[in-house]
């Protein structure tokens, strides 16, 4: 998930339900609704340093998302 968390990765439909069910979080939470969350509220807390904090991914690089849909991303 740090991966989704730092914009490197997009997550497949089946892993965003995934993780909606183990966290019991609608999916609607982890796309987001448009307000940014801070890196201190998610894994990326024990990452990075509080006063470190990188900017929230608001969107995914069209490169990152390509590799996704076609699949060339390991899992």
């Amino acid at each position: 998930m740090d991966r989704w968390e730092s914009g490197e990765l997009y997550p497949t439909w089946e892993q965003l339900r995934a993780l909606a069910e183990l966290t019991q979080f609608p999916v609607g939470y982890f796309v987001g609704d448009g307000v940014p969350i801070r890196a201190a509220d998610t894994s990326l807390r024990f990452h990075v340093r509080v006063d470190d904090e990188p900017d929230p991914v608001l969107a995914y690089p069209a490169d990152v998302v390509r590799r996704t849909v076609d699949g060339g991303e390991p899992r």
